[in-house]
């Protein structure tokens, strides 16, 4: 597995520990079996995260979702009303 492949698997990891559990398992049953397993694994082996990368992958989370979201305004804040 390549660094960036095992990048990939920690932001995963850190995304499925800041869900709550049905969200888990509705993202889980998304991917393929193999893809979940490590995912999973990741997530048992995750160790400490500091606030700063939490936030940064769910950013980063939160981008790619509106971006694939037709109509979804990128620049804009979830909760906040356009003016």
């Amino acid at each position: 597995m390549t660094g960036n492949e095992n990048m990939e698997l920690r932001k995963a990891a850190i995304l499925i520990e800041s869900l709550d559990p049905e969200s888990v398992r509705l993202l889980l049953r998304q991917l393929h079996d193999k893809a979940a397993q490590q995912v999973l694994q990741s997530t048992r082996q995750l160790g400490s995260v500091s606030s700063r990368e939490k936030e940064m992958v769910l950013t980063e989370f939160l981008m790619a979702v509106q971006g694939s979201v037709p109509g979804a305004d990128s620049s804009s804040h979830l909760g906040e009303e356009g003016s």
